[in-house]
């Protein structure tokens, strides 16, 4: 765990403050540092790094684990009317509040499920009914009668499965294994979504990491690649996004937090000790 900066990044001069501390602390001979960050503060640290030269050695790095978080909430906003809602009904979010929470996507876990559910769900029944339709069922047939069907909503309903949580899982599976390749291919795919929907800060937090990508040196890019999901427990199949991991390590850190409100100094204490507190914490 690194020195904390109390600082909260919702400005260009705080942003200007965090990237000059960084650049401050680095390795003189480092040529490049990664900054990792989302939203907001990921626009403004960009803006800031094109407009001062002393911070061009800066790469910014959105966390992946947000990005799902966005997809799961924008998933849920298109296919809430059309067959979601009864769905959630369906596994016991009964009451008016209870279905509020659900459309949400509160709570990222549970909303996983749904997602996952609903998939096999319509999967199943869509192929069930092209199956019905022939003898000798195939792929290419199955999006033909698709392409047919009288209902828009059917249709509708095969593009959100079969296009956009297909994407959604393989994205991440990406993210998960480690592989780049297949969580940019999933996240490229569902990154449409933002459109649909007037998502201005993800738009232009992929935007602008997918130049960073394309104009990157090869040794860059290969080194961004590589450092773009962790694993804390040391299984590689259990990978996630720099943001998760910091959520995990703010977890650790309020464990040894005093009640109440933690003073600044208390903070850094426990940040610059958090190691072999946690190491000692199972003999306390």
């Amino acid at each position: 765990m690194g020195e904390p900066l109390m600082v909260n990044p919702n400005s260009y001069e705080r942003v200007h403050h965090v990237l000059n501390s960084i650049m401050t602390a680095r390795h003189p001979q480092q040529q490049w540092s990664m900054v990792g960050c989302d939203g907001v503060p990921y626009m403004l640290a960009h803006k800031l790094r094109d407009q001062n030269p002393e911070l061009h050695d800066i790469l910014m790095w959105p966390g992946q684990g947000n990005f799902e978080i966005n997809f799961v909430k924008l998933l849920f906003k298109l296919l809430w009317p059309v067959g979601l809602e009864s769905l959630a009904t369906m596994v016991g979010y009964n009451s008016p509040k209870a279905l509020q929470y659900a459309f949400q996507a509160a709570n990222h876990h549970k909303s996983w499920e749904l997602l996952q559910l609903y998939f096999q769900c319509f999967v199943q029944r869509q192929i069930s009914d092209y199956e019905k339709t022939t003898v000798a069922p195939s792929a290419t047939d199955f999006c033909h009668w698709i392409s047919v069907q009288p209902n828009p909503t059917y249709r509708y309903i095969y593009t959100m499965v079969f296009r956009y949580l297909i994407a959604l899982f393989m994205f991440r599976q990406g993210m998960r294994e480690g592989k780049p390749s297949l969580l940019l291919g999933g996240r490229f795919i569902v990154a449409e979504l933002f459109y649909t929907n007037n998502s201005r800060i993800y738009m232009e937090v992929n935007f602008r990491d997918i130049m960073t990508r394309l104009k990157a040196p090869t040794e860059v890019l290969q080194a961004l690649q590589g450092n773009g999901t962790f694993s804390q427990t040391g299984n590689l199949n259990r990978r996630e996004g720099g943001d998760f991991v910091l959520e995990g390590q703010n977890r650790k850190i309020k464990m040894f937090a005093p009640p109440g409100l933690p003073t600044h100094q208390q903070w850094k204490s426990i940040c610059r000790f958090l190691d072999p507190l946690y190491k000692v914490r199972p003999l306390m």
